[in-house]
């Protein structure tokens, strides 16, 4: 592979590959796609990885054009409709803190959000707060205060509060304080502090009372699922599911009881069977709880079942692969590399990768593996604990682990 092509997927993934590579071969022509990963996060899930925008930063800086390229990547932001919620974070994070930000960035970013926040889940918030202070405050406050006067039935996003009460703490700066200043002559400020006075007042319960075998009766006769994985049932009422799942033929009320049963530890060797025949059928969606299912069971037939299923190289022999994870032999991980290799599924390898990334009896070699071809930080994350916890990576991973994309990662690795 050459060093053009490596950088494009050391870039992609996130990894400190990018950083190396660049830093000994600043010839590479790679203008274009630092532009492009700086507008675009490709994070496999940046919910949970949060953005590159510092790993940017870095590779940014080490262009002799790096001010230019700052300037081009604010001008797009501010023009590019195209631009999603999560690349729209990575943006305002990159040229609200970034020391080669163009003069004009402050107010480029301020303009992008006036004109798309409220599409944007306000992303951009926080970041405009913490670098423009009270100024940056006063005019987040008037812009989310005009939405919330031109549309009675929105709502202020609690999680702006929270943002600057985690930045702002009272001692520091009492943001409250002075917007309650400006409140009487201005109503978009009256009204967002008006909101932030009821949100302070709201009791959050975060806790979810577990389902007891009453409730998810109560779910199978509507034929309702759940998002719900705390339950509280006796070893009774799991008798009862059981008695439940071998008699029920419609698929919602199926899902319910394999869902259920796999969260409460409920399955046993005597579904082995029947779950296998679900699993196979054509509602994708039960077929993949069905094999969740499964996978909860330390059992040989449940091995056989999944080295089975993936010797057919079907389109969906990939999801049989988790039932390795309660049945792993030396060396699964050769079948595993071959199957990832195989595959050109985003989802499809990110699914392996967040099976096997903290199994700890995986070894060293196969979680190395998994570390480079990883896009989601997070996931990536997860096996660099898990290996650090077990050994040392490779010399040339701990290198690379440095400029890792992922923040958790470098102070992991800073940490030993």
């Amino acid at each position: 592979m050459n060093l053009l092509r490596q950088f494009k997927q050391a870039l992609h993934y996130g990894n400190g590959r990018a950083y190396l590579i660049l830093k000994q071969h600043p010839e590479l022509p790679v203008d274009e796609l630092l532009i492009e990963a700086a507008l675009h996060n490709y994070d496999y899930d940046p919910q949970c990885s949060g953005t590159r925008a510092r790993y940017m930063d870095e590779l940014l800086s080490l262009r002799p054009n790096c001010r230019e390229l700052m300037r081009i990547i604010a001008e797009r932001f501010e023009a590019d409709d195209d631009i999603n919620d999560w690349d729209a974070s990575q943006c305002y994070e990159l040229l609200c803190t970034s020391p080669n930000a163009p003069a004009e960035a402050p107010a480029i970013v301020r303009r992008r959000f006036q004109r798309k926040h409220a599409e944007e889940s306000d992303f951009g918030f926080g970041d405009i707060a913490q670098s423009q202070g009270m100024p940056g405050i006063v005019f987040l406050a008037e812009v989310v205060g005009q939405q919330l006067l031109d549309d009675p039935e929105d709502s202020l996003n609690s999680s702006n509060i929270f943002s600057l009460d985690e930045s702002f703490p009272p001692e520091k700066l009492n943001w409250r304080a002075e917007l309650e200043k400006l409140a009487p002559d201005n109503p978009a400020i009256a009204i967002f502090m008006s909101s932030v006075r009821k949100e302070d007042t709201r009791v959050y319960d975060r806790k979810l009372k577990p389902f007891g075998l009453k409730e998810i009766e109560e779910l199978m006769r509507m034929g309702k699922t759940t998002a719900r994985r705390f339950f509280q049932l006796s070893p009774s009422d799991k008798e009862k599911l059981r008695e439940y799942f071998f008699a029920e033929q419609r698929n919602n009320q199926l899902w319910i009881l394999c869902w259920v049963l796999n969260h409460s530890k409920g399955v046993t060797p005597a579904m082995i069977p029947r779950l296998y025949e679900i699993s196979l059928g054509n509602n994708e969606r039960l077929s993949w709880q069905a094999i969740q299912a499964l996978g909860t069971l330390h059992h040989k037939d449940v091995r056989k079942i999944a080295l089975n299923e993936i010797s057919r190289k079907l389109p969906g022999s990939y999801r049989f692969f988790d039932l390795l994870e309660a049945n792993w032999k030396n060396g699964d991980e050769r079948l595993l590399i071959a199957i990832f290799n195989r595959l050109r599924s985003p989802f499809s390898r990110h699914s392996i990768i967040l099976t096997f990334s903290d199994l700890e009896k995986i070894p060293a070699s196969f979680r190395e593996f998994l570390i480079r071809h990883s896009t989601c930080g997070s996931c990536r994350s997860r096996a660099v604990r898990t290996l650090l916890k077990h050994g040392k990576p490779s010399a040339e991973l701990m290198e690379e682990l440095r400029y890792d994309s992922n923040p958790e990662i470098r102070e992991a690795v800073a940490a030993i």
